[in-house]
């Protein structure tokens, strides 16, 4: 989307999530930062967002359990059996 303009507050939330996850360019990534820091609302928005992410990736560091892969490829290899043609 690059362009000079300002980021408003809808384009700010709009593209908060790619903003977090670093997954827009430079110039645009500028222009929503800018946005942030003359905007208490969309801020607002970003620290809560921030934090979700971070309290999730905090979260999700349990390894599930060698029986559970087990049982998945056991599954797996009954369902591929069901699909594939015999012969």
């Amino acid at each position: 989307m690059s362009d000079d303009r300002p980021a408003d507050c809808a384009e700010a939330l709009a593209r908060l999530f790619d903003f977090l996850d670093s997954e827009i360019d430079e110039t645009d990534g500028d222009r929503i930062r800018e946005h942030l820091a003359d905007c208490d609302g969309c801020l607002h928005e970003y620290d809560i967002e921030h934090h979700l992410k971070a309290l999730v990736r905090r979260s999700c560091s349990d390894v599930a359990p060698a029986e559970l892969h087990l049982r998945i490829r056991q599954q797996l290899l009954v369902l591929r059996t069901r699909i594939e043609p015999s012969g």
